[in-house]
């Protein structure tokens, strides 16, 4: 079995043109399906694809995606070392874990729950029609082992939070995605202007911080 933190894991490791996602697996890529049965891999390979490429907090702000790649995994784990959750209580439960500033899209749990079932980290079991997981002792193991990683996150994520409110960032965001929208039309002077504005900005923001 292919170890989740396997450090040779790889785009390379699919074959050119069959790298899709866990949803194209299921949604009839024949030649992808071939390929993975045939060679024996295991859904980690795509699980971790869509952690690396889809994890994403609100308002298409993309801070959290980082930190989050590979530890998704533990989230998961961590709200059902709790109490046996159905997919949308895991949403809810990591929701309330992050204050409100993150929630994950059911495009990366629901795979993701897949993914810890397959390896035997959760089992699970329909109650009243919903379908219900719960951790297992080896899953309660990659947890301990992995605990830190939950911390780093919630610490980042309150970081966010002061970043986001306290400094005001989103709305910082916003204007460099408007002025991204509308960098075609910028003339040559107003293109200066910018810059002269971002390195003003640059160096006195890192004079504060060191001083």
């Amino acid at each position: 079995m292919v170890c989740l933190e396997d450090k040779a894991f790889t785009k390379k490791m699919i074959p050119q043109g069959l790298f899709i996602t866990y949803q194209d697996y299921h949604a009839g890529n024949t030649a992808f399906k071939n390929w993975f049965k045939a060679e024996n891999r295991r859904k980690e390979y795509i699980c971790r694809y869509i952690e690396n490429r889809y994890i994403m907090c609100r308002d298409d702000v993309f801070i959290l995606q980082k930190p989050l790649r590979g530890s998704f995994k533990y989230l998961v784990l961590q709200v059902l070392k709790e109490k046996p959750l159905h997919g949308y209580g895991v949403i809810q439960e990591i929701e309330k874990m992050f204050n409100g500033q993150y929630a994950p899209s059911p495009g990366i749990v629901y795979p993701t729950l897949q993914l810890l079932e397959d390896i035997g980290y959760v089992k699970s079991s329909v109650i009243d029609g919903k379908k219900f997981y719960t951790i297992t002792e080896d899953g309660k193991r990659a947890l301990e082992e992995n605990a830190h990683k939950i911390h780093e996150l919630i610490k980042h994520t309150h970081n966010i939070k002061k970043f986001m409110i306290d400094l005001e960032g989103l709305e910082l965001i916003k204007a460099m995605k408007k002025l991204f929208k509308h960098l075609p039309e910028l003339s040559e002077d107003k293109m200066a202007e910018i810059k002269r504005l971002f390195s003003d900005f640059r160096h006195k923001l890192i004079e504060i911080i060191e001083h």
